[in-house]
C-alpha cells in the first residue's frame, strides 16, 4: 500500500516540475514542428521573385480601388537554333553560275575530244567523303505574359510567410556540391515591407525524398524544405493565374442586374442560407423562374482561358451584356462579356471585370450560348426596363 502512494506521489512530482519548464521556457516562436527559415506575415510580403535558368517569374501585391491584388510578370527562356544561311545563297564577289567572256575556258579546249577520264584522273579524292555538319548556333527566345494570380497566389504567399524548413542541416567543410548548391538550381527572392529581402538558393533534392536544399544566402545554413512549397513558382504559368471572373460565390451573391444595352432586368436571389431551398426568382416576385436560373447557371460558369497580352488584343471588340453582383456585404463586381476578333481574324469572346482587372478570353460555346438565351430572361421578365439605348463598343483600355 506505501508502495502504492509513493510511486504515485513520484510520477505526481515529475509532472509538476515538467509542466513548471513548460511554462516557464522561453518561446522562441519557432513551431513545434519545423524551423522557421523565413519570418514574416502574409500583410507584410510586397513580392516575390524566382529566378531559373528556363523562367523568371516576379509577383507583386498591388491594390486599386477593389482592394489587393497579385500580379505577375512571367518570362519564358527557351532555346533555339540560330537562322542558317545557306552557303548556296552567298556569291563570293562575283555573279554565280556566270562565266567570265574574256577568260579562259575552266574546261579545257573544245576539241571534240572526251575529256571524262581526265576529269576522273584529276578528281578530289576527298571530294565524296560525308561532311561533317557543325553543331548549331543556340539563340535564346524570351516569351513574356502577365496575369493576376488567383487563389494558388494567396496560397503561396501563406506557405512563404512564414517559410518553414523540414530541419536545420548540420554543414561541414565545402559540401555545397553535395547539396546541388554549388549550381544552384532557381534563386527565390522575398520582399518584406520595411525589412532587408531574403534570398535563397534552391538546390538539389534529398536522397529517397522531394525536400529541396536551400540555403540561406544572409546566414549561409543550409536547410530541407518541402519541394511543393515551390511547385506554384516552378509551374507559374498553368497554376497561378485567376480563373474566376467574380470573387463572389453564387451563394454569396443576392441581386443580379443584366443589360445588353437594349434591356435590364434584376434578379433576385432567395433563401440563399438553405441550399436546398434557395432559388432565383425576377425582382418583386417570389417565385423561382427557370428561365433566369438555367442563364444564371450558365454565367456562373464562365471561366477565364487566358489573360489577353498587348500582341493579342482584338479588334471589333463589341459588348454583348453586361452583368453586376451584388454580395450581401454589399459589395458589387461588373463584369463585361465581348466578342472581336483575335489577331488571326477568328471570333473570340472576352470579358472583364473588377474583379480580373484586364481582359481575358472566355471559352467561346459557353459565352456565346450565355448571349444568345438573354434575350430569353428579357422576355420572361414583362417588367424588363427599355433601357434605349445599344451598349458602346468594349475598347480594351
Amino acid at each position: 500500500m506505501n508502495r502504492t502512494i509513493t510511486i504515485y506521489g513520484v510520477l505526481l512530482c515529475a509532472a509538476l516540475v515538467a509542466s513548471y519548464f513548460s511554462w516557464t521556457a522561453e518561446d522562441t516562436g519557432e513551431p513545434a514542428e519545423g524551423v522557421v527559415l523565413v519570418a514574416a506575415e502574409v500583410d507584410d510580403v510586397e513580392g516575390i521573385s524566382w529566378s531559373s535558368e528556363k523562367l523568371q517569374v516576379e509577383l507583386e501585391v498591388r491594390s486599386d480601388t477593389h482592394g489587393e491584388y497579385l500580379w505577375v510578370d512571367l518570362v519564358e527562356i527557351k532555346e533555339k537554333p540560330a537562322p542558317r544561311t545557306d552557303p548556296a545563297d552567298v556569291i563570293d564577289g562575283t555573279d554565280e553560275g556566270a562565266a567570265d567572256e574574256d577568260g579562259p575556258d575552266v574546261h579545257g579546249p573544245d576539241d571534240g575530244h572526251d575529256h571524262g577520264d581526265d576529269d576522273a584522273a584529276h578528281a578530289d579524292p576527298e571530294e565524296d567523303e560525308p561532311v561533317e555538319e557543325p553543331e548549331p548556333e543556340m539563340i535564346k527566345e524570351e516569351k513574356r505574359q502577365s496575369f493576376m494570380a488567383g487563389e494558388a497566389g494567396r496560397k503561396l504567399l501563406a506557405k512563404l510567410a512564414p517559410l518553414t524548413a523540414q530541419r536545420l542541416i548540420e554543414v561541414t567543410g565545402d559540401k555545397a556540391a553535395e547539396f546541388g548548391l554549388d549550381e544552384p538550381k532557381a534563386t527565390l527572392t522575398i520582399r518584406r515591407r520595411g525589412k532587408p529581402e531574403r534570398v535563397l538558393e534552391i538546390g538539389g533534392e534529398a536522397y529517397g525524398v522531394k525536400d529541396r536544399y536551400v540555403r540561406d544566402l544572409e546566414s549561409g545554413k543550409v536547410y530541407l524544405v518541402d519541394d511543393q512549397t515551390f511547385k506554384p513558382l516552378q509551374y507559374a504559368k498553368s497554376r497561378l493565374p485567376e480563373r474566376e471572373l467574380s470573387p463572389l460565390d453564387e451563394e454569396d451573391i443576392t441581386t443580379v442586374t443584366v443589360t445588353d444595352g437594349a434591356s435590364k432586368v434584376t434578379l433576385e436571389h432567395e433563401n440563399r442560407d438553405d441550399r436546398e431551398a434557395q432559388y432565383w426568382a425576377l425582382e418583386g416576385e417570389t417565385e423561382s423562374n427557370e428561365t433566369a436560373e438555367a442563364w444564371l447557371d450558365k454565367v456562373f460558369r464562365l471561366r477565364s482561358a487566358g489573360y489577353v497580352q498587348a500582341e493579342d488584343m482584338p479588334t471589333g471588340l463589341e459588348t454583348a451584356f453586361v452583368m453586376t453582383a451584388t454580395g450581401e456585404d454589399g459589395t458589387t463586381t461588373s463584369i463585361t462579356v465581348s466578342m472581336g476578333s483575335n489577331p488571326d481574324g477568328k471570333e473570340t469572346w472576352y470579358a472583364r471585370s473588377d474583379h480580373t482587372r484586364e481582359l481575358v478570353k472566355l471559352h467561346k460555346v459557353l459565352a456565346s450560348e450565355a448571349a444568345e438565351d438573354l434575350a430569353t430572361v428579357f422576355s420572361a421578365d414583362e417588367g424588363a426596363e427599355d433601357v434605349g439605348e445599344a451598349l458602346a463598343p468594349a475598347v480594351p483600355e
